[in-house]
């Protein structure tokens, strides 16, 4: 899904306003049921061989769907912060990621398959409150890789850029801050 909403993100609206642009407003509706629709395996039963995923991986999955519905409501609005109806529908899938991500066992391996959808909501989160928990949670896993240190180091940059300036909001800003920065990501 991400090349699509990629992809939408960067297609031109008609009008001044991407959120009121009537084929930006379909395409985003069909992308938007597309991620919706999109059905997490059945859990392993714990008997015999591992047929399906662990609680973790199936948070992990859902982590990644809100990760996917930030990311395309951002690319609706278009660069900077979003108009105020498209900022409480982040708003709530903000809150529902955050509790999501707080059900991964610091110990799993599922973090590893996060950094993507991490960096992507960390750059909607603008209540330094919520950062720090943000934070938090995510370094409290055990099997850290240097980059995870990193990522911490160019969220609280983008973050304290986001303070100053809304063009850093989001994945739009994203860009606009590694550009900025000089900074090539690997992700």
């Amino acid at each position: 899904m991400i090349p699509p909403i990629a992809a939408f993100a960067e297609k031109p609206a008609m009008s001044s306003s991407r959120h009121l642009d009537p084929d930006i407003i379909a395409e985003f509706h069909s992308l938007e049921q597309q991620v919706l629709l999109w059905v997490v395996p059945a859990p392993w039963d714990g008997t015999g061989p591992p047929n399906g995923p662990d609680a973790d991986e199936i948070a992990a999955a859902i982590f990644q769907q809100m990760g996917l519905l930030i990311t395309l409501r951002c690319a609706l609005n278009g660069p900077g912060v979003p108009s105020p109806p498209i900022q409480d529908q982040i708003s709530c899938c903000l809150s529902e990621a955050r509790r999501v991500l707080k059900t991964i066992s610091p110990s799993s391996y599922a973090w590893g398959t996060l950094l993507w959808s991490l960096f992507h909501i960390g750059s909607c989160i603008t209540v330094p409150k919520e950062q720090k928990d943000y934070i938090a949670t995510f370094m409290a896993m055990e099997n850290k890789l240097p980059v995870c240190t990193s990522m911490v180091s160019v969220l609280s940059k983008l973050w304290d850029a986001i303070g100053h300036d809304g063009g850093f909001y989001g994945p739009y800003g994203i860009k606009r801050f590694l550009a900025r920065e000089g900074i090539k990501p690997s992700l």
